[in-house]
């Protein structure tokens, strides 16, 4: 499995590779909290035979990381800005090895709407750094499909849904996140899933990147 070591250690090749796709940035970097948090937590995971699904997956470092877990991994991601992330993220896949991951250029709802998540078998979603970016409409969707997955494992950004709600307001302010039900702090994240989902384990609350790991 990717290791946070092994991630350092290779970053600058890796980085230039990352490059000549394109040099205007959005690179994933190993000394991240963010990053270290996520990938420490999904070397603690039990292996899965089924499938997982990354939201958001960037450079798809957290994609790699997980197919050590998983049966296999889709990364997607809707590259706004287009910097060539799903080109890195399949870039980082054979610089790392790992042939049980694909990446494609979609937006979460219309992965929904053409009935990827059944036809792919997912089971697991993987959602670091995106889970509140995400639309009202890309958030009703994936609670519908709520009862259909086995595992959920999603960072929170606690300071950030602090700065980013009004004082005695419990509506976020507009345009940030991209949802009205704010999914920055760890209750909320518990709120939305505790209906489908029976046990929640948080990692690493003391730091400004907790993750929660949601299983029935």
């Amino acid at each position: 499995m990717l290791t946070v070591n092994e991630f350092k250690e290779k970053y600058s090749l890796l980085k230039s590779e990352w490059k000549k796709i394109n040099s205007r940035g959005n690179y994933q970097k190993p000394n991240e909290e963010r990053l270290a948090n996520a990938i420490c937590c999904l070397k603690e995971l039990d292996k899965y035979d089924f499938n997982a699904l990354d939201i958001g997956c960037n450079c798809g470092i957290l994609s790699i990381a997980a197919a050590s877990r998983f049966k296999k991994v889709f990364g997607i991601d809707s590259d706004r800005g287009n910097k060539g992330v799903i080109q890195k993220a399949k870039v980082s896949a054979k610089f790392f090895d790992k042939d049980n991951c694909s990446f494609s250029k979609i937006k979460f709802d219309k992965y929904i709407e053409k009935g990827k998540l059944r036809r792919n078998e997912i089971k697991a979603i993987l959602c670091f750094q995106i889970l509140y970016h995400l639309s009202d409409y890309s958030i009703d969707l994936l609670k519908k499909h709520l009862p259909e997955l086995e595992l959920a494992i999603v960072s929170a950004r606690p300071e950030i849904g602090k700065r980013a709600t009004k004082a005695g307001s419990k509506k976020p302010v507009p345009g940030k996140p991209g949802n009205e039900l704010g999914l920055y702090s760890i209750k909320q994240i518990e709120d939305f899933f505790s209906p489908c989902f029976s046990v929640i384990k948080v990692y690493y609350d003391d730091t400004s990147h907790p993750i929660l790991v949601i299983t029935k």
